[in-house]
């Protein structure tokens, strides 16, 4: 454990309370229509909506990468596999519509799994850094 600025932290890492407040920022902003029924009558009502969500996306990206010191270089053979995956992607939709399997079914099918599992990996940052503020002991490091 390390003091820095008060706050004890695991490791030597920052918490960055800032990324936990622009966490905080986007979960109220997903919440204000269920707070405040009745707001989608007004006609500029979207725009700061998602410009909020869309700063604070940004925000935390940026401060996600300044954290990461390492670089990923695409090389010849995954440039080259890459327009594979590809065809065997479009074979498999030909499939679906040659099978008549209901292509909107399996798209919502697809994102619910992908939303699940990108979801549960995007909480895995702010519980760490709640974690770090209240002095938890970290389950696994990554």
């Amino acid at each position: 454990k390390e003091q820095r600025g008060g706050a004890t932290v695991h490791g030597g890492k920052d918490p960055q309370k800032d990324v936990l407040l622009a966490y905080g920022l986007i979960a109220g902003t997903l919440l204000l229509p269920v707070l405040a029924p009745g707001l989608e009558k007004f006609d500029g009502s979207p725009l700061p909506y998602f410009t909020v969500l869309a700063v604070a996306s940004v925000y935390i990206g940026s401060k996600r990468g300044l954290r990461n010191n390492e670089m990923e270089m695409i090389s010849v053979k995954q440039g080259a596999v890459a327009p594979v995956v590809l065809s065997i992607t479009l074979f498999g939709v030909y499939i679906l519509q040659k099978l008549e399997i209901s292509f909107e079914a399996f798209i919502g099918s697809y994102f619910f799994l992908l939303e699940t599992f990108c979801g549960s990996f995007s909480l895995a940052l702010p519980l760490g850094i709640i974690g770090a503020i209240l002095e938890e002991k970290p389950l696994f490091s990554v």
